[in-house]
Order: C-alpha cells, then structure tokens, then sequence
C-alpha cells in the first residue's frame, strides 16, 4: 500500500511535487531523500536547494538566541507563552562554549556566525543540518570591537568583517572569505573606531555605527563602507542620540534605541537619506529593565530580568535583590525562554541547504 501511494506522489507533475516538498522542514526533507533514488536527487539537486532557500526567506524563519552556553531556535510564527521552545539547537563543536563567552554575530542564507569572546575563535554554522566551519584562529577578538558576517554576491562568498583596535596603533578591518578560507587586512581611514555589534550588511556595504565630531558635539552616525573596495560610501547622522545597535528589517537599514523608559525602533525608508528616517515602533518600559536584542517582523525581542530574594520561611522579597533571573521577550509580552545568564545575543535565521564548508 505504502508502495502504491509513493509511486502516486511520483505520479503528480514535477512542479508540484517540488512545490509540495519545498514547504517542508530542512530536516524533514533530510529524511525524504531515503524513499527514492528520484527524491535523493531532486532534493540534493543545486536547483531544488537554491529554490529552497529563496522560499524560505519569505516563508520559514526562525530565531536563535543564546545564553552564553547553550543556544535555542524558534520558529516566529509559532512564539508563545504556553508552547516554550526547545533547546533544538545543538552545537557538537565544543569550542564556542567554551569561558561561557557565546556570541552571536549575525546570519545569513541560513548560516549563522558564532564568536566565542573569550577565545577569538569564529563558526559558521547551519543550524538545519548540523554543520559548521571553525575559522582559521589568526588573532584574539574583543567583546568590544565590531563584527559583522555577509554574503557577497559579486563572489557568490560569505564573509566576517572585523574592524580591530590594537593598543597604540590605528585601527584596521579584516575581512575572511569563506570560499578561499582567507583573511585579508585593509587600512581602516573613516574617523573613529565603529561601535561593537554594528557590522549590518546592505546593499553591497557594511553598516558601522561610529560617533563623529561635528564642531565640538559628539554626533551617532551610520557609515556605509563598501564591502568590495572599503571606501566609504556614504555617513548619516541617526535620528536619536541614545544606545542603539543597527539591523536589517524588511530591506531596510533599521536602528534600535533605548533611552530612558522607552525602547524605539526606526527604519531608513530611503537608502542612504537623513531625513528619510521613520518612527515603526514604541515600546515603553515603565522600570528600565528590559535589553533590547533585535528587531523582528513579529516586534522587537528583549530580555527582561526580574531580579528577587527569599525572606524568612522561603517568602519573595523586594528588598535586597540578590538573585537576577533574566527572560526573553516578544512584543506582546510573551516568555520565550528562561537564560541562566545575563549576556544574551540573538538573530533570526532562515532554514537552508548551505555547507559551511563549501
């Protein structure tokens, strides 16, 4: 019976059966490729798995998030507070856990770049099929330098972008090449050392976040510095002064604030453009405990920590705080997930068939 019905399915018209498998999960489909020698072909086929990824870009995102040893994955459509997620995510290179120093630097087409401050060392890692690449270790990173991860379409290649500051010397960008399994250093000319967590790629550039001198004030500005020479193309001041990290959201260049009781989130509704900047988003925080940690369709991801002590007899307390339980929230309010620890990083991902490793 079991027969009868396969050879039905492979009956049905080729565009629909790709259509019909293309929906499904990356790990299902790992599992289909076993039921025919034609399925182990058109899923492995570069065809099916190119068109896999542009489906997933608009259908199958998920989010990942960290909490210094262990990283979870979520899919946003399916967040609430009564199904919590599942540490789904695992890591078999023991490295990045290592000093509990995990951080996560962005993602692209489904690979996900990992750092592990302590060490310096970077991975590139597909959460749906469980492979990563350990970068070739050149030299030690900094929790307070800037990053960012890529993919250049002019080289159909996956890039690490670090701007380093070394004691008594001026800054440089490096920047590795995951097809050629390269680095390569370049002079770092555009004013004063980016922010870390500000490496955003669009439009062919990486975006910094650096703060300019403008007749004496200190000025929060964006830089869009081109990932194929290095120039700068372009410096626009942000909209507000306050803490701010930068992301990508719907094709646009989008930047995050918190500032006092309330957490903002604006988009540059025209690329490259000052006075194109627009409010999307408010989210108020009567008592300043929540982090922003990224922007997502669903709203604005943060943590939260609810900070608590035992009185006598096991009672909860106001006073005297000595315990910090951090969570992670949606817009709505809703917990993702309890994190053992305070340093926290996140960003979402799309489910694909790209080999780290090439």
């Amino acid at each position: 019976m079991a027969t009868q019905e396969s050879n039905a399915f492979e009956n049905l018209p080729q565009d629909l059966i790709t259509d019909i498998l293309s929906r499904l999960s990356v790990k299902s489909l790992l599992r289909l490729r076993c039921v025919s020698k034609s399925w182990l072909s058109l899923i492995s086929s570069p065809e099916f798995q190119t068109n896999y990824l542009e489906v997933s870009t608009t259908r199958r995102r998920r989010l990942v998030f960290g909490s210094a040893t262990k990283l979870y994955t979520w899919p946003l459509h399916g967040i609430s507070y009564e199904d919590p997620p599942v540490d789904d995510a695992p890591c078999d290179f023991t490295d990045v856990h290592r000093y509990h120093s995990i951080h996560i630097v962005g993602s692209c087409n489904g690979l996900v770049c990992l750092v592990n401050l302590h060490t310096g060392h970077i991975f590139v890692w597909n959460p749906a099929i469980r492979k990563y690449k350990k970068l070739p270790f050149t030299l030690r990173f900094s929790s307070r330098e800037p990053y960012g991860f890529c993919y250049d379409a002019s080289s159909d290649d996956y890039k690490v972008v670090h701007i380093v500051k070394e004691p008594n010397s001026r800054p440089y960008s490096r920047t590795y090449s995951l097809r050629n399994d390269t680095w390569k250093s370049s002079d770092w000319s555009h004013g004063r050392t980016p922010f870390a967590r500000s490496g955003v790629f669009l439009n062919g550039a990486i975006h910094w976040l650096v703060c300019n001198n403008d007749n004496g004030a200190k000025v929060k500005a964006v830089v869009a510095q081109s990932l194929a020479t290095g120039e700068l193309l372009w410096s626009v001041a942000l909209p507000l002064q306050s803490r701010a990290f930068l992301q990508v959201l719907g094709e646009r260049l989008c930047a995050c604030f918190q500032g006092g009781i309330q957490i903002e989130v604006w988009v540059m509704e025209e690329y490259g453009v000052e006075k194109s900047w627009s409010k999307v988003f408010c989210l108020d925080d009567e008592f300043g405990l929540r982090k922003p940690l990224l922007v997502t369709e669903k709203g604005v991801v943060t943590t939260k920590t609810f900070k608590r002590s035992m009185g006598g007899e096991g009672i909860v307390t106001t006073n005297n705080f000595k315990r910090s339980m951090p969570y992670i929230f949606l817009e709505n309010g809703d917990v993702l997930r309890y994190l053992e620890r305070r340093h926290v990083t996140a960003t979402t991902y799309v489910e694909s068939f790209v080999n780290p490793s090439y």
